[in-house]
C-alpha cells in the first residue's frame, strides 16, 4: 500500500499534468514510478538510455513532445516563507538540488510546489526574468519563487519559447 505522504505527492502530480495539459494544449503525464529515475545518484542510468527514453524520465512529468522542460513537483504541508526571504532555506535548497540534479544543459525547468490550504508556487530560475512576467515574488538566491497559477496565466508564450 502506498503511503499518505506518496498519495498526496501523486496526487498534485496528476492536478499538475492537468493543468500544464490545458494550458500548453499538450498532453503532460506522470512518469511511471516518478522520483529521479535518471538524477542524482541515478545519473549513470543515462549511460544506458536513448536520449528519448532520458527526456521521458527527467523531473516528475512527461511533458508533449514540442517541450523541452523538467518539472518537478513537491507537495508539503508547510513551507517557511521567513526563511526564504532571509535567503536560507534548507528544504528549499534540496528541492532546488534535486531539479537541477535532473537537468541537462538547454532544458527549461520549473519547481512546482504546493502546499496545505496556502496554494501553489512555482520557483524558476532568475536567468530568465527577462523573458518572463511576473508581478509578485521573492527572490530567493539565483531564484524567483512566485505564485504558479498566475505565473502560468502570464507566461505561456515564454515558456513555449524557452522550452522548444
Amino acid at each position: 500500500m502506498t503511503s499518505k505522504p506518496k498519495q498526496k505527492g501523486n496526487h498534485w502530480e496528476r492536478e499538475l499534468a492537468k493543468k500544464l495539459t490545458e494550458t500548453f494544449e499538450g498532453n503532460f503525464q506522470r512518469v511511471p514510478t516518478s522520483g529521479a529515475f535518471t538524477g542524482a545518484s541515478n545519473a549513470y542510468r543515462k549511460d544506458f538510455l536513448t536520449n528519448n527514453q532520458i527526456l521521458l524520465f527527467k523531473g516528475d512529468l512527461i511533458p508533449p513532445d514540442f517541450m523541452r522542460i523538467v518539472i518537478e513537483c513537491k507537495f508539503y504541508k508547510d513551507l517557511s516563507f521567513v526563511s526564504i526571504v532571509r535567503g536560507k532555506n534548507a528544504q528549499l535548497d534540496s528541492w532546488i538540488e534535486q531539479t537541477l540534479d535532473s537537468i541537462d544543459e538547454g532544458d527549461l525547468w520549473i519547481l512546482a510546489i504546493k502546499l496545505n490550504n496556502k496554494g501553489s508556487f512555482v520557483v524558476v530560475d532568475k536567468v530568465n526574468m527577462d523573458k518572463f512576467k511576473v508581478d509578485n515574488y521573492i527572490v530567493y538566491k539565483d531564484y524567483i519563487f512566485t505564485d504558479l497559477n498566475t505565473f502560468l496565466e502570464n507566461n505561456k508564450e515564454a515558456i513555449l519559447e524557452l522550452s522548444k
